[in-house]
């Protein structure tokens, strides 16, 4: 029994404890090292669509690697969205190329859906490099999946009258599926897509920041016509807009998700 509890605990990453046979000698079991170093994983999860899981994901990355930090979307949702961000011309040919991490700029990547999530984080240990991590909407192993790994889970909303009950129904789920005292954060929550102007959005906002209190990160990021024309592009939206109020929130929450990466993500002077 010994080998296959020795098994669940890697695979479960379980810190601080060992399993100790009382049958064979004793001898000091190996600690289990720290896994994927350097690798920062974000999920970014939401059990709502439209709420734009596959764009924060592409230009997160791209907001990070902007800045010197290789980055990577890795797209697990079938729907496979994270490379029509990066001007790949169809899943299939994005998969047959050998490199797993197809580089579309500077310091940053996607990895369409179908590759190996694992393989592709074990290439990019060691590296300091941010990994966001586009889920499917309904639950599924690779949600569960996701949600159990990731350093940091971010969670998208849309300024909405649901929020309360998007925001219930995510702590549940994440009561069931993520082990908060084995990470360093709890989920935080962003809201995407705010239009100031109306009050419903206002509102919204009001209730969101009154349940997540400091998990809700800030500043919301602003709804921008330059978003869905970047995407009938093929482009992450700081190539076309690059001075917009959208570009300088994702940018803003990209500095939140990577404080470790500080001195690297911060603007240019």
């Amino acid at each position: 029994m010994a080998p296959d509890i020795d098994r669940l605990l890697r695979a479960l990453r379980v810190p601080d404890f060992e399993y100790r046979d009382p049958v064979v000698a004793r001898s000091p079991p190996a600690r289990v090292a720290a896994p994927r170093p350097g690798v920062l994983i974000v999920a970014i999860a939401s059990l709502l669509r439209g709420v734009g899981r596959t764009m924060l994901a592409a230009n997160l990355a791209s907001a990070v690697g902007r800045r010197g930090v290789p980055a990577v979307a890795i797209d697990l949702d079938p729907r496979d969205g994270v490379r029509l961000h990066f001007r790949a011309a169809s899943a299939a040919a994005a998969r047959a190329l050998d490199a797993p991490v197809q580089s579309t700029e500077r310091c940053v990547g996607y990895v369409p859906f179908g590759r190996d999530p694992a393989g592709v984080i074990e290439t990019l240990a060691g590296r300091s490099a941010v990994v966001f991590l586009d889920t499917p909407a309904e639950p599924s192993p690779q949600l569960e999946q996701a949600l159990a790994e990731a350093d940091e889970v971010l969670v998208p909303v849309r300024p909405d009258p649901s929020v309360a009950d998007a925001f219930r129904a995510t702590e549940a789920l994440l009561a069931r599926w993520r082990r908060p005292a084995w990470r360093r954060t709890r989920a935080r929550y962003l809201v995407n897509q705010l239009d100031a102007r109306r009050d419903a959005d206002r509102e919204a906002l009001a209730t969101l920041r009154a349940l997540a209190g400091s998990r809700l990160l800030w500043p919301a990021v602003q709804q921008d016509e330059a978003v869905r024309a970047a995407l009938a592009r093929g482009r992450c939206v700081h190539h076309e807009a690059p001075g917009s109020q959208v570009v300088a929130d994702l940018a803003a929450i990209a500095l939140q998700l990577a404080p470790a990466r500080a001195r690297a993500l911060k603007d240019d002077s």
